[in-house]
C-alpha cells in the first residue's frame, strides 16, 4: 500500500529535512570528513586541497584512493580513474534518484549540481521521506538536506585540518571506519529483505574475495552481493508465484 502524502507545504517540508539530517546525519559526515583530512595532511594535501576534494569528489572512497595514489606518486590520470571507480555506485544513484526531482528543471547544469550533491545519507533519506512529500516539493527536501550535510562536511574538514597534528593514528583511522558502519546500518534499515541479504553476503564474501585480490575484492564483494541477492529473491517469487 502506498505511503499517503501528508506534506503539502514548502515550510513543513523545511522542517522535515532539517530534523532529518541534523542528528546522525551530519554527526557521521563530520567525522568522516575529520578523518579523511587528517590523513590528506599526512600524504602532503594541503588545507585547500582537502577542501576542495571534500566538496568536489565528495565521496570517501574515492578520497581516500586519491590521497594513497598520491602518495604513491600515481600520475593524474591514475589518480583519475581509480577515484572514479572508487565511487561508481554514485552512478545508478543518480540514474535512479535525479528523475524524482527533475520536474520543472529545465538547466542541464542544475541537475548536474543536484547530482554532484547527492550522497548515500541524502539517497537514503529522499528514499524513505518522498512518498510522504508532495512531488513539487521533493527536489526542495533534497536541496535543503543536501546543501546542509556538505554544509557540516567541510566544517569536519576544517576540524580535522586544525586537529591534525594532536591527532593519533587510531583515532582518524576509527573516524574513516564509522562511515561504512554507517552505511550499513543506513541500509538495514531500509524496507526489504533483498537488501539486508545482499548486505550479509557481501559482508561475508568482502573479507575472503580481499585475501584473493586487495585491489579487487571490495568491487566483486559489492556486485557479487547484489546480483546473487537479486537472483535468489527473483527465484524465491517466481516460485511463490
Amino acid at each position: 500500500m502506498a505511503e499517503e502524502i501528508v506534506l503539502q507545504e514548502k515550510k513543513s517540508v523545511t522542517r522535515r529535512a532539517i530534523a532529518d539530517v541534523m542528528g546522525a546525519p551530519i554527526l557521521i559526515i563530520a567525522t568522516q570528513k575529520a578523518g579523511f583530512a587528517t590523513l590528506a595532511l599526512e600524504v602532503g594535501f594541503d588545507g585547500w586541497m582537502i577542501l576542495l576534494c571534500t566538496v568536489g569528489i565528495w565521496g570517501l572512497p574515492g578520497q581516500v584512493v586519491m590521497a594513497e595514489y598520491q602518495a604513491a606518486g600515481a600520475g593524474l590520470f591514475a589518480i583519475v580513474l581509480a577515484s572514479s571507480m572508487a565511487n561508481a555506485r554514485f552512478l545508478p544513484m543518480c540514474v535512479s534518484f535525479l528523475p524524482l526531482v527533475r520536474d520543472g528543471v529545465k538547466s542541464t547544469s542544475f541537475m548536474v549540481l543536484m547530482g554532484q550533491m547527492l550522497s548515500l545519507n541524502s539517497w537514503a533519506s529522499c528514499q524513505r521521506q518522498f512518498p510522504t512529500i508532495s512531488p513539487e516539493h521533493r527536489r526542495h527536501y533534497f536541496l535543503v538536506f543536501a546543501s546542509i550535510l556538505i554544509s557540516f562536511a567541510v566544517i569536519g574538514a576544517l576540524a580535522g585540518i586544525w586537529a591534525a597534528g594532536d591527532m593519533p593514528l587510531w583515532a582518524y583511522t576509527a573516524l574513516l571506519m564509522v562511515n561504512p558502519i554507517f552505511f550499513a546500518l543506513v541500509f538495514l534499515g531500509m524496507k526489504g529483505r533483498m537488501v539486508v541479504t545482499a548486505l550479509i553476503i557481501g559482508a561475508v564474501l568482502g573479507p575472503l574475495l580481499h585475501m584473493i585480490t586487495p585491489e579487487w575484492g571490495l568491487l566483486f564483494a559489492g556486485v557479487g552481493g547484489g546480483t546473487l541477492a537479486f537472483f535468489l529473491f527473483r527465484r524465491w517469487e517466481g516460485n511463490k508465484a
